[in-house]
C-alpha cells in the first residue's frame, strides 16, 4: 500500500492510493463469506448457496465496496496524519476504475485531485485604519421607548372594540388562496399589540369586537418576528408556502393604560441604578438603547473589517477546482453553467472563511472544549436567582452537558464566541475611528449598502427592549466545509 503526492502548483495537487492485492483481497473474501451466510436463493438452503455462485453474481459489486471503503480510510489517514492543509475535500479522478479482475486482481490505483489553502499572510497592525459606526440615539427614540415603557408597567382593562394600545387575543387560522382552512396551527390563543401592527392592518382591526373574525397576516403586518417565529413554528414549509393569509378570531380585548411617573414607578425601573427623575430615566433608557443596538454595530464593525482584509490581501483560489468540487458535491442538483453564475458568492463565503481561518489560528482564537465549558460555567453562575444548592460542580456539570446536547444553540452560542474574539482581537491591534450615525442611515447602509451577502432585503426591522426586572402586576405581558468521507 501506498500514497503518493504529487504538487502540481502552489494551490493544486494530485493524490494517489495504491493498493496491492494483499491490501484488499482479504476484506474481499471476508465479505463474501459474510454475504454468503445470509444470501437465500432457490433451490438452496440459507448459508447454504456455494461460493462460486455468489462471486459471480455479486462479487464485482462486493469487491468494488471493499476498495472504495479502504481507499477512502487510507486518503483520510494520510490527509490527517499528515496535517495538508487542504482546501476543501478531494475530488476523485473520473478516470478511476473500479471494473477489478476477479480472476487475476492486480494493483489498483486511485487519484484524487486535491487543492491546497492559499497562504494570506494576514498582519494586524495601528497602521490599518478601520471605522466603527457608533448608533446616534436621537431624543425621538427615547421619546417612543419611555411611551412603550408607560404603557408596558400601565394598568389594563377589558374593553369592548379593538382601538389603539389594545391587545388582541385569540385564535389564528392559516388560509389558502381560495380562503380555505389549512392545518399546521395550534388552536392556543395567540396575541397582537395593535401598536405592532402595520397601518393597514390596524385599519381593519379597528372597531372589531369579541368573537368577530378580520383577515391579518401577521408574517408581513405585525413587527414582532421572534413572536410571529414561535406561533407559527407549528407550519410546516408547505404549509407555509401555500398559506396566502390568516383569519383572526377574536376572543378578549384588553387596553393598556400608562402608569404614572411617580414615586413607585420610579422603584419599578430601579434595579440597576437608582432613578427618581424623568432625567435619570431617560439616560437609563437612553444607555439601554445603546446596549441593545451594539450587538448589531460590532457585527457590522467586524464584517466591515472582513471586507477590509478580503480587499486588502489578494486571496488566490484554484477556481477550476472548486468549480468541479461544487459540481461532485451536488450529485445533479446544479450545473456548470449555475455554478458559473453563482460563483462570485461562492468565493466571497469560502475567502470569508479562509481569513477567518487564518485570524484564528495566527491568534489564538480557537474555541476549545475547555475554553467553551469555562464559559458556560460563568454564564451560569452569573444568573442571579440561582440558590446556593445550584451552584455545585455537580448541578453547574449537568447543566453544562445539558445545553451542549442541543447542537442547534451550541452553534449559535460558540458562533458569538467566536465575534466576541474577533472584536477583541481587532479593538487591540487595529486603528478604530468612532463615527455617529442615525438608526435610521445605520440599516439603510446595512440593509440597502451590501456589505454582508447573507443579509435579506425583505427584512423589516422593529426593537423590543426587554429588561431584567422583577415586577408584579396583576396581568401578563405576551408578545473547512464538510468532509466528503464516501466517494461516489
Amino acid at each position: 500500500m501506498e500514497v503518493l503526492l504529487e504538487k502540481k502548483d502552489e494551490l493544486n495537487g494530485v493524490i494517489d492510493v495504491i493498493l496491492s492485492p494483499s491490501d484488499y483481497l482479504p476484506a474481499f473474501e471476508n465479505q463474501l463469506r459474510d454475504y454468503q451466510k445470509k444470501v437465500t436463493m432457490p433451490g438452496f438452503r440459507t448459508g447454504k448457496v456455494p461460493s462460486g455462485i455468489i462471486r459471480k453474481m455479486y462479487g464485482k459489486g462486493l469487491m468494488a465496496e471493499v476498495v472504495l471503503d479502504k481507499v477512502n480510510k487510507e486518503l483520510n489517514n494520510y490527509l490527517s496524519s499528515n496535517e495538508l492543509n487542504t482546501l476543501l475535500y478531494p475530488i476523485p479522478d473520473k478516470e478511476n476504475n473500479l471494473d477489478i479482475d476477479l480472476i487475476s486482481p492486480g494493483e489498483i490505483s486511485f487519484r484524487f485531485d486535491v487543492a491546497f489553502k492559499p497562504e494570506i499572510g494576514i498582519e494586524l497592525s495601528k497602521e490599518m485604519s478601520v471605522e466603527y459606526k457608533r448608533i446616534l440615539i436621537e431624543e425621538s427614540q427615547i421619546d417612543k421607548y419611555q411611551e412603550d415603557i408607560l404603557y408596558r408597567f400601565g394598568n389594563v382593562e377589558a374593553i369592548q372594540e379593538v382601538t389603539n394600545h389594545s391587545v388582541v387575543s385569540g385564535t389564528l387560522t392559516p388560509l389558502n388562496e381560495q380562503g380555505e382552512p389549512l392545518p399546521g396551527l395550534e388552536t392556543n390563543y395567540v396575541h397582537f399589540d395593535t401598536e405592532k401592527m402595520d397601518e393597514k392592518a390596524f385599519d381593519r382591526c379597528k372597531g372589531k369586537k369579541v368573537e368577530e373574525e378580520v383577515e391579518f397576516n401577521p408574517r408581513i403586518e405585525y413587527r414582532d418576528y421572534e413572536y410571529v417565529s414561535s406561533i407559527l413554528k407549528g407550519q410546516s414549509k408547505k404549509q407555509l408556502k401555500d398559506t396566502v393569509n390568516y383569519r383572526l378570531k377574536i376572543a378578549f380585548l384588553h387596553q393598556r393604560h400608562k402608569a404614572e411617573m411617580n414615586e413607585e414607578f420610579y422603584k419599578l425601573m430601579s434595579t440597576e441604578q437608582d432613578i427618581t427623575n424623568e432625567t435619570e430615566l431617560r439616560e437609563y433608557l437612553r444607555k439601554s438603547l445603546e446596549m441593545s443596538i451594539k450587538p448589531e454595530t460590532d457585527d457590522f464593525f467586524i464584517e466591515s473589517v472582513m471586507n477590509t482584509l478580503e480587499e486588502k490581501y489578494s486571496i488566490p483560489l484554484p477556481d477550476d477546482f472548486i468549480k468541479r468540487w461544487m459540481l461532485y458535491n451536488d450529485e445533479g442538483k446544479l450545473t456548470m453553467e449555475m455554478i458559473e453564475k453563482d460563483y462570485p458568492i461562492a468565493v466571497k463565503t469560502l475567502k470569508r472563511q479562509l481569513i477567518e481561518s487564518e485570524l484564528i489560528k495566527k491568534y489564538d482564537l480557537e474555541i476549545t472544549d475547555s475554553v467553551l465549558r469555562e464559559n458556560l460555567k460563568n454564564n451560569y453562575l452569573s444568573n442571579p436567582q440561582l440558590d446556593e444548592d445550584d451552584k455545585t460542580e455537580e448541578k453547574i456539570g449537568a447543566a453544562i452537558d445539558s445545553f451542549l446536547r442541543d447542537k442547534k444553540e451550541l452553534e449559535k452560542y460558540k458562533d458569538a464566541l467566536q465575534k466576541q474574539n474577533f472584536l477583541q482581537v481587532f479593538s487591540d491591534l487595529l486603528n478604530i475611528h468612532y463615527t455617529e450615525i442615525t438608526y435610521l442611515d445605520f440599516y439603510r447602509l446595512k440593509y440597502y449598502g451590501g456589505i454582508s451577502p447573507d443579509y435579506h432585503f425583505d427584512h423589516d426591522h422593529d426593537h423590543d427592549h426587554d429588561h431584567d426586572h422583577d415586577h408584579d402586576h396583576d396581568h401578563d405581558h405576551d408578545h473547512n466545509t464538510d468532509q466528503k468521507n464516501d466517494q461516489q
